[in-house]
């Protein structure tokens, strides 16, 4: 579920999704390629009561994807429900996210239950300037997460800024993380 959720001047430049593998809602052999959208503007977006139930993805592909100067303004999610997500084997490669600001996100009353994520890898991944204000996250409940395999290399953080961050209500249960392994990372 979330609520009043907004993004304003939303950045996202050379993104490359390098074998993407989503498992089990029926779309299969999915090919996207050398995708350009340029100066997407999103506004007042409303989407309201949506349910996602059993969805099952397999042998998505997404290469060469470059998203630039999108912008998304007054985006409102309100009771997403999303459940038996499996997926599976994701392989994210040489991500980078230039000028991400992210402004005035409120989520309120998130439900996430019974995700599995398994071998998860995330390389070389970029994050530069990124800006959060005023981040509000209001009963967030988290129950049954299995992260299995996650290998985070090479991750760099510059300029991060975060003001008024407030955290209220947190519950985790049953959390199992294994065999984390982080490599050469830098926080500035």
């Amino acid at each position: 579920q979330y609520a009043s959720l907004q993004y304003t001047s939303r950045q996202y430049t050379s993104l490359q999704y390098t074998s993407l593998q989503y498992t089990n809602l029926q779309y299969t052999n999915l090919q996207y390629a050398r995708l350009q959208y340029a100066s997407l503007q999103y506004t007042n977006m409303q989407y309201t009561n949506l349910q996602y139930t059993n969805l099952q993805y397999t042998s998505l592909q997404y290469t060469n994807l470059p998203y630039t100067n999108l912008q998304y303004t007054n985006l409102q999610y309100t009771n997403l429900q999303y459940t038996n997500l499996p997926y599976t084997n994701l392989q994210y490669t040489n991500l980078q996210y230039t000028n991400l600001q992210y402004t005035n996100l409120q989520y309120s009353n998130l439900q996430y239950t019974n995700l599995p994520y398994t071998n998860l890898q995330y390389t070389n991944l970029q994050y530069t300037n990124l800006r959060y204000t005023s981040l509000q996250y209001t009963s967030l409940q988290y129950a049954s997460l299995q992260y299995t395999n996650l290998q985070y290399a090479s991750r760099q953080y510059t300029s991060l800024q975060y003001a008024s961050l407030q955290s209220t209500s947190l519950q985790y249960a049953s959390l199992q993380s294994t065999s984390l392994q982080y490599t050469s990372l830098q926080y500035t």
